[in-house]
């Protein structure tokens, strides 16, 4: 028998439940995106793995369910920054747009399980395309 406690997710099974039917799930668009950086493109696939994101990152931290592994999100975060960058080069930009973009948001709202795993990541420009 597992730990129990008070609250839906204070016990094993339900984590157990959270970690096969939707943390694996949406780990598998990262990995897909990851192998087929084309998938990462802004494109309604390119979408999914934006939100695919961001559910495991409220997920993780609310009930704090074990997240992904590490370099899964850092490859799965490189592949969408090259990708939609090259996404937004196709739309011929003014000189800076990407610079002055990055350089007007100073950071970005991370769940508190990701802050503590990225100390700096809400200033990374990187993961203010992410989020």
């Amino acid at each position: 028998m597992g730990v129990w406690g008070a609250k839906n997710f204070s016990n094993d099974g339900a984590l157990d439940f959270v970690a096969t039917e939707v943390v694996k799930p949406l780990s598998a668009h990262l990995l897909r995106a990851v192998v087929n950086p084309a998938l990462a493109a802004p494109s309604d696939y390119g979408f999914e793995i934006l939100a695919a994101v961001e559910i495991l990152a409220v997920v993780c931290e609310s009930i704090n369910a074990h997240p992904p592994a590490t370099q899964l999100v850092e490859d799965c975060r490189d592949v969408c920054l090259r990708e939609w960058d090259a996404g937004i080069d196709k739309l011929d930009p003014r000189p800076g747009f990407k610079e002055d973009r990055r350089a007007g948001v100073p950071g970005v709202y991370l769940p508190e399980a990701l802050e503590r795993k990225y100390p700096n990541a809400s200033t990374t420009w990187g993961w203010q395309w992410v989020f």
